[in-house]
C-alpha cells in the first residue's frame, strides 16, 4: 500500500524544518499552556477512497 501512496510533503521537505507542517495541538484552549501546534495528523490524508460513515 505505501509503495504506491504519495505524499502532500515529501519525507525530504518534511525532514528539513518539520514545524512547516504540524497541524495539530493537545488543546483548542489557547490560555492552556499546551497550546502549540506539534504534530502532523498525516494519517487523515489519503490516495485512496473513504468508508462511508467511517469518520470519527
Amino acid at each position: 500500500l505505501f509503495d504506491s501512496y504519495v505524499p502532500a510533503v515529501s519525507l525530504a521537505d518534511y525532514q528539513q524544518d518539520e514545524n512547516l507542517y504540524f497541524t495539530h495541538a493537545s488543546t483548542h484552549d489557547v490560555s492552556d499552556e499546551r497550546y502549540q501546534w506539534n504534530r502532523k495528523l498525516d494519517y487523515l490524508f489519503t490516495n485512496t477512497n473513504w468508508v462511508v460513515l467511517s469518520a470519527v
